[in-house]
């Protein structure tokens, strides 16, 4: 019983200083509790019998992460992608009607962004 207590606070330990030494990818911040896991399964490996299916787990999910990232940064680059075209079109239209529209445009584009908390 005390070699199971010393084995589980040497684990702590170790992850402890794993999660404090591992520096952040500041993409997902998952990603980064799945390596901090899998720095205490790798030091685990000597005497657990789970450690490489845990590992296995450990990577399908951390690729199945990073595909979901992709994904969304691919949707957020054509997000955008279409607001700078919206943007272009309005400007070009503005640039060809009377300044008062355009003034009301701009200011109704300025109070829109105080509503959103955009600078």
């Amino acid at each position: 019983m005390r070699k199971l207590i010393l084995v589980v606070a040497v684990l702590l330990l170790l992850g402890g200083c794993a999660a404090f030494q591992q520096q952040e990818t500041g993409e997902v911040p998952v990603v980064d509790t799945i390596n901090t896991i899998r720095a205490v399964n790798a030091a685990s490996a000597p005497f657990n019998p789970w450690a490489l299916p845990i590992e296995t787990f450990l990577g399908t999910v951390t690729l199945m992460i990073g595909a979901y990232a992709a994904a969304k940064r691919k949707e957020a680059n054509l997000l955008g992608l279409k607001y700078e075209a919206h943007k272009r079109a309005v400007e070009a239209e503005m640039r060809n009607s009377t300044p008062e529209i355009a003034n009301a445009l701009y200011e109704a584009i300025g109070e829109e962004r105080k509503n959103l908390n955009i600078k």
